[in-house]
């Protein structure tokens, strides 16, 4: 890894390893530290993290994947504290301010609960029956293990979610749209109705995510479903704000042939960002080691060259991977107060794309499709192709 002037560094950078949940909190150059207004807080203005300081304890506050941790110092140790029991002064922090995002992890703020109720929205769509189709593949034979606190399993040597409901029925969701079979080699078809088992298979189990994804109308040709962001990560914790990642960690499954690893809740510079101007415009961002879940799990699969690089969460719509001929409407919930984006340095609109951009903190609203492109570094979202990026900027550790 070479600096900005592309010169070799005097001394190699430190290789670091985590054998538990770790984030890495970095800063250009030694913690600058500067007040944030209206409160008595400071912040570190050379961090992509939010990193706070209370002056009157002298204590260290960070957030991190939408959880606070405390600490006596920027060196740690941390500890988890709940956001209903930070200081009084982040409720204080005014919604333009560069950290402003924060916001939407302090509990009984407007943003808070703007962003709470954003995700419980679906996005839906209606699919064809027909012509909708599904294909598992296994480390060889299918292998099943329990579901703590139920009845079902699942199959572990495939990355593709199979649940057995009976020796005789079996059910899998691919791109948000649930499918049955009798067996689990298949022949798989599109589900009419989900049993209610399923949806009590508790954060413990790496199959949780399939809960969020639902079946609202069944027609003669096709169904409507829809999923809410807990399919991607993104639900409300217990302070009742937005979190990603349920906290667990998840073992990954090693096969003689096939890695099939399930994303982390930290460790890959997680950040949420809240539209003050458009309401419930709400996103939710990862850095590039996203590609941790590289190159199969759950939702994500196939993406570009590199993986799923600096994905936008929230913006990005699963449907969109069946086609046209498969599926025929795609819907998300559409706030727009006719104020389309807010970025805290920069943006813009170029009407020969259709892209909108933005740099530093914040996000962007779509009203052609209802969807929102949000990151801490920068995004982008096209109406027109429904590209959207979004992701961190990169920082280098202090020396």
């Amino acid at each position: 890894m070479l600096p900005q002037n592309g010169k070799p560094a005097p001394q190699p950078s430190a290789v670091l390893i985590a054998s538990h949940p770790t984030e890495l909190v970095t800063t250009d150059g030694p913690a600058k530290l500067e007040p944030v207004a209206g409160t008595s807080l400071l912040t570190i203005t050379n961090t992509d993290h939010a990193v706070f300081v209370l002056p009157q304890t002298n204590q260290y506050y960070v957030l991190v994947s939408g959880r606070w941790f405390a600490g006596a110092s920027e060196k740690g140790p941390w500890t988890y504290v709940a956001g209903r029991d930070l200081p009084k002064d982040f409720a204080k922090i005014s919604p333009h301010d560069p950290k402003a995002n924060v916001l939407v992890s302090v509990p009984d703020t407007p943003q808070a609960k703007e962003a709470a109720i954003a995700a419980t929205i679906p996005q839906t769509a209606t699919v064809s029956r027909a012509k909708a189709s599904l294909a598992v593949h296994y480390d060889g034979a299918p292998h099943f293990e329990s579901i703590q606190g139920t009845s079902l399993q699942y199959a572990v040597n495939t990355a593709t979610p199979v649940i057995e409901v009976s020796k005789s029925q079996y059910y899998s969701v691919q791109s948000g749209v649930w499918f049955v079979a009798a067996a689990p080699t298949g022949p798989w078809a599109v589900a009419t109705e989900v049993p209610g088992a399923i949806y009590t298979i508790p954060v413990q189990s790496p199959l949780h995510y399939v809960t969020y994804v639902q079946i609202y109308n069944v027609m003669p040709t096709t169904v409507v479903v829809g999923y809410t962001p807990g399919y991607t990560g993104v639900m409300v914790g217990s302070d009742g704000t937005v979190v990603y990642g349920t906290g667990y960690v998840y073992q990954p499954y090693v096969g003689a042939t096939y890695y099939y690893g399930y994303p982390p809740t930290y460790g890959y510079d997680a950040g949420f960002a809240m539209d003050a101007a458009a309401g419930f415009a709400f996103g939710f961002a990862v850095g590039a080691i996203w590609g941790s879940c590289t190159p199969y799990w759950g939702p994500y699969w196939g993406g570009g060259w590199g993986g799923w690089g600096n994905v936008n969460i929230n913006q990005t719509n699963f449907y969109g991977r069946w086609g046209n001929g498969t599926v025929t409407h795609v819907a998300g919930y559409n706030p727009w107060t006719g104020n389309e984006f807010r970025g805290a340095a920069g943006s813009g609109f170029n009407p020969a794309t259709g892209t909108h951009w933005q740099g530093a903190r914040g996000a962007a609203f779509n009203p052609y499709n209802g969807n929102f492109a949000a990151g801490r570094g920068g995004s982008f979202a096209n109406p027109s192709t429904r590209d959207a990026k979004a992701g961190a900027v990169r920082a280098w550790q202090a020396t």
